[in-house]
């Protein structure tokens, strides 16, 4: 059951979310290209500012820096990050309720097996993220060559002025890479925390509470237990030099995916599903 489960919904699935893909990947390709025409169109050439991988995926994921109220400071959310986190958690949604009400349901009823249901629709927003950071960072990786870059991890320096940070680079290779591990698996851990919620609550209103996490991190900068922190390029010390650790992120976004299983798990096996489809 459990393996058939999980077979139609890989196949299913993916095909509800092939043109999402394609907008995934078209995103990540308009990110690049608005980067390299900011580069130039404030004089910086090739070799200070090269459109390699590294300052390409800095940029897409860039979110904001540690916010601090001020008049002199407005708060401004992290738009295009916040479209990327989005649209992930937007595109993993829609197939399990789907689903749910309509052909899963009657495969429920007949087995009464909901516990290989739940699992195999955990296992399909895994790989649905995973899919989704193949496409954006291929996508990224082949304009960064069409646009003369390279595969580098390098972030230059010279970015934080192209892009008007408020904070200077201090690029490190090994951080920076640990940050692009965690970003598929905090946007994992996001993911499932969405799909366990969409149990106890409309989907729609999952979706929001999403949202709200996001914002609340871009807010709220000095707590750790808002995963949005981690998966920010400007708050990573790969690229300025201090903020929170890849690897905690790691941690608690592991924390968040068996936590996210388990309460679904729980849930799941005493939901009135008919009840759900109201």
């Amino acid at each position: 059951m459990r393996v058939t489960c999980l077979a139609i919904d890989m196949r299913e699935g993916f095909q509800a979310n092939a043109r999402w893909y394609l907008a995934d990947a078209a995103l990540a390709i308009t990110l690049a290209a608005s980067f390299a025409l900011a580069a130039r169109a404030k004089g910086f050439d090739a070799s200070l500012v090269p459109c390699n991988f590294g300052n390409l995926m800095a940029n897409a994921l860039a979110g904001m820096a540690a916010f601090l109220p001020s008049p002199q400071e407005p708060f401004a959310f992290p738009a295009s990050w916040a479209v990327t986190m989005l649209l992930l958690a937007y595109m993993t949604l829609g197939y399990p309720y789907r689903d749910l009400t309509g052909f899963g349901q009657k495969v429920l009823i007949s087995s009464g097996r909901r516990l290989g249901w739940w699992l195999s629709k955990c296992a399909w927003v895994f790989m649905s993220v995973i899919a989704f950071w193949v496409a954006f960072i291929g996508a990224t990786a082949l304009t960064a060559l069409v646009l003369g870059g390279n595969l580098t991890l390098s972030v230059s320096p010279d970015i934080q002025r192209v892009l008007r940070w408020n904070v200077l680079v201090r690029f490190d290779e090994g951080s920076f890479a640990a940050f692009l591990l965690c970003v598929p698996i905090g946007t994992v851990a996001i993911c499932m925390a969405q799909l366990c919620l969409s149990l106890f609550i409309r989907p729609s209103l999952s979706y929001l509470a999403t949202f709200a996490g996001l914002f609340l991190a871009a807010f709220y900068y000095h707590i750790p237990l808002l995963l949005g922190n981690y998966l920010m390029a400007l708050r990573t010390p790969g690229v300025v030099g201090s903020g929170f650790p890849p690897l905690a992120g790691l941690a608690l976004s592991l924390v968040i995916i068996g936590t996210s299983i388990g309460m679904g798990a729980w849930r799941f096996s005493r939901m009135d599903i008919l009840e759900k489809e109201q």
